[in-house]
């Protein structure tokens, strides 16, 4: 018997198992775990649209029997369709599967192939050519940048849900497995005997067309998780590609607006070199011709001014762009580190860093309130200059009507010098609309990106500060950095820093009137001291009966209490926003400035929660504490006052000081 077992080919047993898996097939799908569940190929879409129109007609059955029949056909129907729709994505899975690699190849070729090819080769305009021109050829390639800008953000939105996919397919093929093994069981339930055959029928075709619907929703997910790897790489090069194709258009639209630019200028230059000239020439002759010479030569002053303040504001609104999309890509990267590695020690220090790095938005507050008066001052000269446009459209006419003020003789050849010179003045007036509309064009833009840019800053600072909170910024101080700690004393007291601070609170504090009205609101209040304690005091003695008590009391020495704490911290406070808010200083200036008026808000909460616990004060007196609990809080809060306000100044001052490294050993220590 042994023998003979070892004489059967094993290519023969398997052969027989293939015929038989094979011829079962149809009629049987298999649950791994579970039983064998018998289907049927009859449950096809033209069966139950038949079934569904049949029961529609049908004027035995009644309306609820109905409703139940054709509710179950549709189902059944809905799980067809459902198969067949899962069946196509995983053959398109399947076919990505197999093309998806030579096509990235090919897009990784296109990428190689257009970084050889210098972009700016093929402009076909130069700075001989017409300013319409080039100024065409200008806004095709904006059109194309924003155009590779759209697909490049939909390739990295399309790629960052597909890397999420995975652990989706994961769950919902644990799902699709448990509601399988649920169906299978269902179909191995004997049917109702009350029911009618017709709704056996019917509920066991919902069913059967639920569990090969579930069965293709299987291998489509599994295709779709074989696939996804290959397909991740096609969106990446797809992404690649439209980054690639984005900076070589970028190239082109950066040396078109160069040419716009130098091309204006070169115009702003001949435009000012002929009203110069002009003015050379009516230089002796009338009044008139020499004040319309010299105001055409005012005019093209304004002109070139323009055209030189353009090539400022494309350089501003091209770096605003590149701060957004350099700080963008850092707020991405950093989200998704997070949301994958989690919240590993070594990220605090690089956030931290990235952090330091991110520009001041009260700069971009303050450019965004003068770029507003800007461009209102800028649409008033426009509108002043559109009215004499339209006042002098007629050359003759404004030549004859100018002829009235001549007070030299009236000759042919002054009336020709005076329509040269009103013919100028149009030219230039229409020269100067079309730079007043590019201009307010331009400043628009600038302010566009700056306000993205402001945005960005807003939405990755507030995402810091969330995460730092939960992150070690730095390691924990050891005896080796100790010897670090002179070192950074010594900068701590270095007399340069504190002498340009000193220098700025000189220039920009005390000249200030609003310091000086903080100064003698605390002087008042430091000589009324005494008796605004007293009047706190006064207070107390009207409560606890019920003729007299009255809760504006509580808030006549809550007022009171506040006023009292207010002098040293207003003072402070008001020192400290004049220097942070001050342009005109350094940034150093700046950020200390902000860590006095910090500190000043410390400083006046626990001064105002000392004089809380006074005697017969709002603890003790309003608030009915016990007297040993308020006197020792009053011990607590001065001693706090004078140990915890100035380790906070110092370790602010620390942290100004030496922001890269999170204030150093002071700082930690």
């Amino acid at each position: 018997m042994v023998s003979r077992q070892k004489q059967l080919s094993p290519w023969l047993v398997l052969a027989v198992s293939f015929c038989l898996l094979a011829a079962t097939w149809p009629l049987a799908a298999v649950d791994e775990g579970g039983p064998i569940v018998s289907l049927t190929s009859e449950v096809t879409p033209d069966v139950l649209n038949a079934k569904i129109k049949e029961v529609e007609s049908a004027a035995t059955l009644n309306e609820e029997t109905k409703a139940n029949l054709v509710e179950l056909y549709r189902k059944a129907l809905s799980n067809r369709e459902a198969a067949v729709a899962n069946a196509a994505r995983t053959a398109a899975f399947d076919q990505a599967t197999r093309t998806a690699p030579a096509q990235t190849e090919l897009v990784r070729e296109e990428i190689e192939a257009a970084g050889r090819i210098d972009p700016r080769a093929s402009l076909n305009v130069k700075l001989d050519s017409s300013l319409e021109q080039i100024e065409r050829q200008l806004k095709k390639e904006q059109a194309d940048l924003a155009k590779a800008n759209s697909r490049r953000a939909d390739f990295a939105k399309r790629l960052a849900d597909e890397q999420a996919r995975p652990a989706l397919i994961r769950q919902r093929l644990a799902e699709a497995a448990q509601q399988q093994q649920e169906t299978a069981a269902a179909l191995q339930a004997p049917p109702e005997s009350e029911a009618s055959p017709a709704l056996n029928e019917a509920g066991r075709w919902v069913l059967e067309t639920r569990y090969t619907a579930l069965s293709a929703e299987i291998r489509m997910l599994d295709q779709e998780l074989l696939s996804q790897p290959l397909r991740v790489e096609l969106l990446q090069a797809e992404q690649d590609k439209a980054a690639s194709d984005g900076e070589r258009i970028g190239a082109r639209v950066q040396q078109l607006s160069d040419l716009v630019n130098r091309k204006r200028q070169l115009e702003a230059e001949r435009a000012k070199f002929a009203a110069e000239e002009a003015r050379r020439e009516t230089e002796g002759l009338d009044p008139l011709l020499v004040r319309l010479a010299d105001q055409n030569a005012e005019l093209s002053d304004e002109l070139q001014a323009m055209t030189s303040r353009l090539n400022t504001l494309d350089r501003e609104q091209s770096q605003a762009e590149g701060l957004v999309q350099r700080i963008d890509a850092d707020f991405k990267d950093a989200r998704a580190t997070l949301e994958t590695v989690g919240r590993s020690e070594v990220l605090g220090p690089l956030l931290l860093k990235q952090r330091e790095s991110l520009p001041d938005t009260q700069d971009y507050a303050r450019r965004a309130q003068a770029r507003a008066q800007e461009i209102a001052e800028a649409g008033g000269r426009r509108l002043l200059h559109q009215e004499e446009a339209r006042r002098i459209v007629d050359v003759e006419q404004t030549v004859t009507e100018l002829e009235t003020e001549v007070v030299a003789e009236k000759t042919p050849q002054l009336r020709d010098t005076l329509r040269e010179l009103v013919e100028q003045r149009k030219t230039l007036l229409q020269k100067v609309l079309d730079e007043d509309e590019f201009y307010l064009r331009q400043l628009r833009e600038l302010d566009t990106a700056e306000r993205e840019l402001v945005d960005v800053v807003g939405d990755y600072d507030e995402f810091l500060n969330e995460q730092l909170w939960w992150l070690r910024v730095a390691a924990p101080v050891s005896l080796s950095q100790l010897g670090n700690l002179l070192d950074e004393a010594e900068q701590l007291l270095s007399p340069a820093i504190w002498s340009a601070f000193f220098r700025a609170c000189y220039e920009r504090v005390l000249p200030a009137p609003i310091f000086w009205l903080a100064v003698i609101a605390a002087l008042v209040v430091l000589l009324k001291r005494r008796a605004l304690i007293t009047a706190i005091d006064g207070t107390s003695k009207w409560l606890g009966k019920p003729r007299t008590d009255r809760f504006s009391y509580t808030l006549q020495a809550l007022f009171l209490t506040l006023v009292v704490a207010a002098p040293l911290p207003l003072v402070l406070a008001t020192a400290g926003w004049l220097l942070h808010a001050s342009p005109q200083v350094s940034d150093l200036a700046q950020s200390l400035g902000y860590s006095v008026e910090r500190t000043a808000v410390l400083l006046y909460i626990l001064r105002t929660l000392r004089m809380m616990c006074l005697p017969n004060g709002l603890a003790a007196a309003h608030f009915r504490w016990p007297e040993a609990v308020v006197d020792l809080l009053r011990v607590i809060l001065s001693r706090m006052t004078w140990i915890l306000v100035p380790a906070m100044l110092v370790a602010r001052f620390a942290l100004d000081l030496n922001p890269a490294v999170a204030g150093g050993v002071t700082f930690r220590f």
